[in-house]
C-alpha cells in the first residue's frame, strides 16, 4: 500500500525531473551540474530516511507507552499536534543554523550556488540520524507516534516545494506561512538576509 513518504517522494522526484529537463533544454551547463549533485545527495538521503523512519516509529513508540497523558485523538488535538510540530521543527531549524556542530549537517543545504527544487534534496544525510530525538518528547504529552511521523512528512514535503525560484509573491500567504518567497530570503548570501526567516 502506498504511504504519505512513498507518494510524496515520487511528487517530488517527478517534479525535480521536469526542473531538470527545462535546465537541460535551456542549456543550463552549470545549473544542470548542480542539481544533478543534489539529487545524488538526495538519493542517499532517501534511503537512509526510510530506514531512519522506521526507527524514529519505535523510539516514538516506547516513549509514547510512558506518556504522562493520552488524550483521545480528536481535530483539537491534530491541530495542537500540527502547531507543535511546527514549533519544533523551527527550534531544530534555529539550532541548525546557531550551533557549530548542527550548522555542519546543515550547511551543505546551504552550499548550492543555484537556487531550484534540487536544493531540497541537498541535505547531509547524517543529520537524519539524530532529527527524530527533537519531536520524541512530544510523545510524552500525548502526540501520538503516528502523528508526529504524517505531520513530519506534510511538513518535508512543503518544505522542499519551497525551494523554487519559479513561484514569485504569493501574497497573505507570505505573511502566515514559509512560502518559495520567504525562503529564497532564507537563503540569499547577503549579510542582512543571513539566519534570516527560519520559519
Amino acid at each position: 500500500m502506498l504511504n504519505i513518504n512513498t507518494i510524496g517522494t515520487l511528487v517530488l522526484v517527478i517534479v525535480t525531473l521536469i526542473e531538470l529537463l527545462m535546465s537541460f533544454l535551456h542549456r543550463e551547463g552549470d545549473r544542470l551540474k548542480d542539481m544533478l549533485a543534489n539529487i545524488c545527495l538526495g538519493l542517499l538521503v532517501i534511503l537512509t530516511g526510510f530506514f531512519m523512519k522506521a526507527l524514529a516509529l519505535i523510539v516514538y513508540t516506547m516513549i509514547y507507552s510512558i506518556a504522562i497523558i493520552k488524550p483521545v485523538p480528536s481535530l483539537l488535538l491534530w491541530i495542537i499536534a500540527f502547531f507543535l510540530c511546527d514549533l519544533v521543527l523551527y527550534i531544530y531549524h534555529l539550532l541548525g543554523h546557531k550551533t557549530r556542530l548542527l550548522w555542519a549537517a546543515h550547511v551543505a543545504h546551504h552550499s548550492s550556488l543555484h537556487y531550484n527544487l534540487s536544493v531540497g534534496f541537498r541535505i547531509n544525510f547524517i543529520h537524519l540520524f539524530y532529527r527524530f530525538i527533537f519531536w520524541a518528547p512530544l510523545c510524552l504529552i500525548g502526540i501520538t507516534p503516528e502523528m508526529i511521523l504524517l505531520l513530519e512528512s506534510l511538513t518535508a514535503i512543503w518544505n522542499f516545494l519551497i525551494h523554487t525560484e519559479k513561484i514569485k509573491k504569493l501574497g497573505f500567504l507570505d505573511l502566515i506561512l514559509n512560502t518559495p518567497s520567504n525562503h529564497r530570503v532564507h537563503h540569499a548570501s547577503n549579510p542582512e538576509y543571513i539566519d534570516k526567516n527560519l520559519g
